[in-house]
């Protein structure tokens, strides 16, 4: 579905879809430039917190502002399923990177993370330094 003008309300028609379906047994969604904004973070937020089957996500170059990524942050501490994020070009900062790195902290399942083509600079690179020497789980850093 990348690239398609889907805004926020077909990421939560997808989301709903998934979520609604027990017998789902989708792997890999990319809603990568679909138009999302921090209202459709909150929707795929839901989609980690309830999810059992998606376990690579790609929601690159889309505009999730901080609200957003708060919520991305905030579920990727509960998710189990999800193995792959990508969450480059979306214009993250370093309060944004702190947001992930915290997460990173908590997560257990997550091995690849991508934000490359963001605005993490010093600050945010140290966040990420920190929460890799607790995280167990990532294998593949990208910034």
């Amino acid at each position: 579905l990348h690239g398609n003008p889907l805004t926020n309300e077909g990421v939560c028609t997808i989301v709903d879809a998934i979520l609604g379906s027990p017998e789902s047994s989708i792997t890999n969604l990319d809603l990568g430039d679909c138009g999302m904004t921090d209202e459709g973070a909150g929707y795929i937020a839901r989609l980690l917190e309830n999810n059992l089957t998606v376990s690579d996500l790609t929601i690159s170059c889309n505009l999730i502002g901080h609200e957003g990524c708060k919520k991305i942050g905030k579920a990727l501490e509960q998710s189990t399923a999800l193995k792959a994020l990508s969450l480059d070009f979306c214009q993250l900062g370093d309060d944004d990177s702190e947001i992930i790195a915290e997460a990173l902290k908590k997560s257990t399942s997550l091995r690849s993370l991508d934000l490359e083509g963001n605005k993490i600079g010093d600050k945010g690179g140290t966040s990420f330094l920190e929460a890799l020497k607790v995280n167990e789980s990532l294998v593949d850093l990208t910034l």
